[in-house]
């Protein structure tokens, strides 16, 4: 069987993939500025380092809709509803810092963590339980934070 390239498909762009989950279809997104260089020095960077060695920051966010379905079932043919007041709520921020023995400190503010909130965290929360490198807590990791 003689096939033309021209009947096969390619997409435009390789950084989208499809995939199934809970029998939908949901779009993939993978970042065009991904660098697999970047990815493999980092990970060569991170196994110098030890469990004891590292604190990590992380953000997390969420309003009254967070907890919402995004799911639901709906007899056949028809779709599923949800009623329910939508309208905007509150936005309120936890920023941690912990390590592999649990957490160190967290802040929650109402609204969300820009740079000066971040560095204020850092000297209020974080740098007392820092020691000097290559000790334990000497490695701050962060998250895309601030």
């Amino acid at each position: 069987m003689d096939i033309s390239e021209k009947s096969i498909f390619k997409p435009p762009f390789d950084s989208f993939t499809l995939t199934v989950t809970n029998e939908s279809f949901q779009l993939q997104r993978l970042a065009r500025e991904q660098s697999q260089y970047l990815r493999d020095e980092w990970m060569e960077r991170l196994a110098k380092w030890t469990l004891e060695q590292l604190i990590y920051l992380d953000e997390s966010t969420c309003n009254k809709q967070t907890g919402d379905r995004r799911y639901g079932w709906a007899v056949k043919g028809k779709p599923a509803c949800k009623v329910g007041s939508y309208k905007r709520s509150e936005w309120w921020s936890i920023l941690l810092a912990y390590t592999c023995e649990g957490f160190l400190s967290w802040d929650i503010i109402k609204g969300s963590y820009d740079a000066e909130l971040f560095a204020l965290f850092l000297e209020a929360h974080v740098i007392s339980h820092t020691n000097p490198f290559p000790g334990p807590r000497s490695v701050i990791i962060r998250d895309n934070v601030a």
